[in-house]
């Protein structure tokens, strides 16, 4: 049985060296080239003991969308689907992204952390945001200076639901294997497509 979730027996303490992995790709039709934003993303993601490698085969696919329609959620920066795994890809309004980082140099940090909280969503495969934090739905001015100075963390029960996604998807593997041993079809947790955003604030200039 090939799975796309590797080594959550690995992960034993949030931040340890050795974490779970998951291997992801970006596809995109727009300019520019999201290299820096991969690191970013890989350094979050890294601190909450996860190892996000960015190769083919990928589990889980990231679009970067451009020419977004005004009137498709209004203000969003992203979508994800937690109950999905990696049957459904994220989706980032790129051409968002930019307007809202509006120079260059905020452009690839702003995407390296839209990126790291859509993959959470994921990885926690619960329908929540965070009251602050890289998982905050709304990131206010404050949120955004401390993205661009890279200072925006994971509050502690962010991570906490991290090592909970990891443990769910590891025992679902589990039973999944025996299954394919046994021929009984095996247990699964919610499934669905229900849906996180992540909002852009609106400065009050």
């Amino acid at each position: 049985m090939r799975t796309c979730w590797i080594g959550f027996a690995a992960l034993v303490t949030v931040g340890a060296a050795s974490g779970a992995e998951i291997t992801a790709t970006i596809v995109s039709t727009g300019p520019g080239n999201p290299f820096a934003a991969k690191i970013i993303a890989q350094s979050l993601l890294k601190a909450a003991g996860i190892k996000l490698d960015w190769r083919e085969p990928a589990c889980l696919r990231i679009q970067l969308s451009e020419l977004t329609p005004e009137d498709l959620r209004p203000g969003a920066l992203g979508v994800s689907y937690p109950y999905s795994g990696c049957s459904k890809p994220i989706t980032i309004y790129m051409d968002r992204v930019r307007a809202r980082a509006r120079t260059s140099a905020h452009e690839p940090v702003l995407l390296g952390y839209v990126i790291a909280h859509e993959v959470t969503h994921v990885i926690q495969s619960v329908d929540r945001h965070s009251a602050t934090g890289i998982m905050k739905a709304n990131w206010s001015i404050r949120d955004y200076d401390s993205i661009y100075k890279k200072r925006l963390q994971f509050e502690p029960e962010d991570l906490l639901l991290i090592r909970h996604g990891l443990a769910s998807r590891s025992n679902q593997e589990a039973l999944a294997i025996r299954s394919d041993r046994e021929h009984v079809p095996p247990k699964r947790i919610r499934s669905g497509y229900s849906e996180q955003t992540l909002w852009s604030s609106q400065p009050n200039f």
